[in-house]
């Protein structure tokens, strides 16, 4: 039987996880990983100058690929290093696969496991060939990045070669929203004299059902930071919510009497501590994508409706209730502060 050093067949198995590009910084332990990379044509390492910017170029990938983020950093301070990019990935719910070094002796030694823990990630110690398929799997199904640590002496042996199989991942139940809770939520927003709707990370595959209800609510409809560039382009858009928003936005906000929020668990920096949309009946529209809100990052205010369900079904919902033709004024009340400029508003009846 063929043998092959581990750190090849952890490349190896990388690959077969669908893995085509790894960000990291070489070092002693990751140094074997690394190298089988620089001869290949069907898998890109990208060098980086830190490893913090190494975690956060793979939370990046992540983002805008929707697959897993790959990287490779060393032990001891590259992994010290991560500490903010790591959080902020795991905050996110973002998944991405962090392979490094392990030693239980010398100046490098140190707690992984608490050090991952305390970043609010996941940490495992390699032992076989699947637990890549582990780290790969709680990667996709709990949406949170897995640092995996390789002890150096099992980078360098040879073992004879593993057959490896990924982890499959069942897909979610399509999840519909009960038809009561929606008809009475539309209602609601129906009803409301001044309407908003909030889109965030978790509405980006449904940007135009999206733009659609707020047509039909005439609602000024903002979008979180995480987005910006994504959504925001909108005939009914004002811009980004939140502490970066601007002062005629911020007004609209504050005023609402019934806020749409797709996609987003409303935290403290999207809602200004709960200065905005405070006094709103908030009704939401959470994907199953957008699983990664966790009870430390709740909205702090209630939902008066909620549905759990894809973001698209939030213009199938909306068609339950229809209103009049009507024109709704996107101004705040008694506002002096200026329009801007690129939001062209959301001015146009619909029927």
């Amino acid at each position: 039987m063929r043998t092959t050093r581990m750190s090849a067949q952890i490349r190896a198995a990388f690959k077969a996880e669908g893995v085509r590009v790894v960000f990291g910084l070489m070092g002693d332990g990751n140094m074997e990983f690394v190298a089988h990379y620089m001869d290949l044509t069907d898998v890109r390492y990208v060098p980086l100058r830190h490893e913090n910017v190494a975690v956060a170029a793979g939370e990046a990938y992540a983002r805008i690929t929707g697959g897993v983020g790959a990287v490779s950093i060393t032990m001891g301070p590259g992994l010290t290093h991560i500490a903010t990019a790591l959080m902020t990935a795991a905050r996110g719910g973002i998944p991405i696969v962090i392979m490094t070094g392990w030693v239980d002796t010398g100046g490098q030694r140190m707690d992984q496991e608490a050090f991952v823990t305390a970043c609010e990630a996941t940490w495992i110690r390699f032992r076989k060939l699947s637990d890549v398929a582990r780290a790969f799997y709680l990667a996709r199904t709990k949406r949170t990045p897995v640092v995996l640590s390789v002890p150096l002496d099992v980078q360098e042996r040879s073992a004879p070669e593993a057959r490896y199989e990924p982890r499959s991942i069942p897909l979610p139940p399509l999840i519909m929203p009960n038809p009561e809770a929606v008809a009475a939520a539309v209602t609601t927003l129906l009803a409301a004299k001044r309407p908003v709707v909030l889109a965030g990370r978790g509405s980006v595959d449904a940007i135009a059902e999206v733009d659609e209800v707020s047509l039909l609510l005439g609602a000024p409809q903002g979008n979180t930071l995480p987005v910006k560039g994504e959504l925001g382009r909108g005939p009914c858009s004002v811009g980004t919510v939140g502490g970066y928003a601007s002062e005629y936005t911020r007004e609209l906000f504050e005023a609402t009497d019934a806020a749409l929020a797709v996609g987003t668990s409303l935290g403290p920096m999207t809602t200004s501590s709960g200065e905005l949309l405070g006094k709103a009946q908030i009704v939401t529209w959470t994907s199953t994508r957008d699983a990664r809100a966790r009870t430390s990052r709740s909205s702090p205010m209630p939902s008066w409706a909620c549905a759990r369900s894809s973001p698209r079904s939030s213009a199938e919902a909306s068609r339950l209730v229809r209103s009049p033709p009507r024109r709704r004024t996107t101004s705040p009340p008694s506002s002096s502060a200026t329009r801007p400029t690129s939001s062209p508003g959301c001015s146009t009846p619909v029927s």
